[in-house]
């Protein structure tokens, strides 16, 4: 992939970082006018999460609250798992979240956005085996990469 002449000029670095304990890469921005505030690469999904900049309306379910400010909880038995707390449907206004799937679509992404994509070894998070089992594929670091059990919660 090679930059376009169809997009603005990079407005984004490249960074290392963790998607739990596997080594990842994020985006942040460096100048005022871009149009993304974050991304970060999933690497057991293989997609760019990429958070812009532009808000909408959403609904998203709360815990409700009593006066100071704690969770009110559900008077009835709660099965095992559940929320023990009531709930509510509430309108929040979120910023847009779009995906890159595919190694093309998210390297293109990558050399069109980022400062240092020429820098940055990047490659290295796009081309690591599949993350069907983690701990045979030696990029784990802590809990988890030496055969010990990888809870993830």
């Amino acid at each position: 992939m090679s930059k376009s002449s169809n997009w603005p000029a990079p407005t984004m670095v490249l960074v290392t970082g963790d998607w739990g304990p596997i080594k990842t890469f994020k985006l942040m921005p460096v100048t005022k006018d871009c149009p993304y505030l974050e991304c970060i690469y999933n690497p057991q999904a293989k997609v760019l999460a990429v958070i812009g900049t532009n808000k909408k309306d959403a609904f998203h379910w709360v815990d409700r609250v009593n006066d100071d400010g704690a969770p009110i909880r559900v008077k009835a038995a709660v099965a095992e798992g559940q929320n023990p707390n009531k709930q509510q449907r509430v309108t929040l206004e979120t910023y847009a979240e779009y995906y890159v799937e595919g190694k093309e679509e998210v390297e293109n992404f990558i050399q069109n956005v980022a400062v240092n994509a020429s820098d940055f070894d990047y490659k290295k998070v796009l081309d690591m085996p599949d993350m069907a089992d983690p701990s045979k594929s030696g990029i784990l670091e802590g809990p988890g990469a030496k055969g010990s059990p990888l809870i993830i919660t």
